[in-house]
């Protein structure tokens, strides 16, 4: 699973590396973003791409409640086209998620930080939702899983599927076939666990607004 990430990092510099305009207000930065929580994406619009606020737990829009009844800040890739909260999303609404870094925890509940071996920022593949205008957490996401491999493995069974920048593009890409697009991103995911670090880390607390060299290596 991928159930805390760090969204630290310039969203201005990012926005210019991609092309991508930006919504007038984005989360502030946190070191242990939680699910439920606004976080920052990278999502399709009718100009290219557009950097926005999503609420972090994949809402449907048949929905009616405020708050899922279910987990659904994860989706397994294996089966969003298949589950009945995802697979609309999964063949329409496909976003990015920018994280400097992800926390997972081994069986014995010991936090490990996760972050891409260049120093760069990891693009996790994700979904959303959108509901009516006169509805509550209208823009809504959920970041996709995997088997987790590599040295992830070694931690939990699960991890987010990441993504280069060039397929990231193609993933957000409203036409594109979307079994392809799973089948492409799963491979790809594998290939970029390889390039990950991992460190063990002291244990999470709040929301992450304490300083990031507390669990930087």
């Amino acid at each position: 699973m991928c159930g805390r990430f760090v969204a630290a990092y310039d969203a201005d510099k990012l926005a210019h590396d991609w092309d991508a305009r930006v919504s007038s207000s984005l989360p502030s930065v946190s070191w242990n973003v939680a699910p439920n929580a606004p976080i920052r994406v990278l999502a399709p619009d009718k100009h290219g791409s557009l950097w926005l606020t999503a609420y972090w737990s994949l809402i449907p829009e048949w929905m009616r409640d405020e708050v899922p009844s279910f987990p659904t800040f994860n989706a397994r890739i294996e089966t969003a086209l298949e589950r009945p909260a995802f697979r609309d999303s999964a063949r329409n609404h496909r976003l990015i998620v920018p994280m400097a870094a992800y926390y997972e925890w081994d069986r014995h509940k010991r936090p490990y930080c996760f972050t891409a071996r260049d120093g760069g920022v990891l693009w996790a593949a994700g979904l959303f939702s959108i509901r009516p205008a006169d509805r509550a957490r209208r823009l809504s996401c959920a970041i996709l899983t995997r088997d987790a491999v590599g040295a992830a493995a070694s931690v939990h069974d699960r991890m987010p599927v990441l993504l280069d920048h060039a397929t990231a593009m193609r993933w957000m890409q409203p036409t594109a076939d979307p079994a392809g697009l799973l089948e492409e991103a799963a491979a790809q995911g594998a290939r970029l666990s390889e390039t990950l670090d991992s460190w063990q880390v002291a244990p999470l607390q709040g929301m992450g607004r304490s300083s990031w060299s507390r669990w930087k290596r």
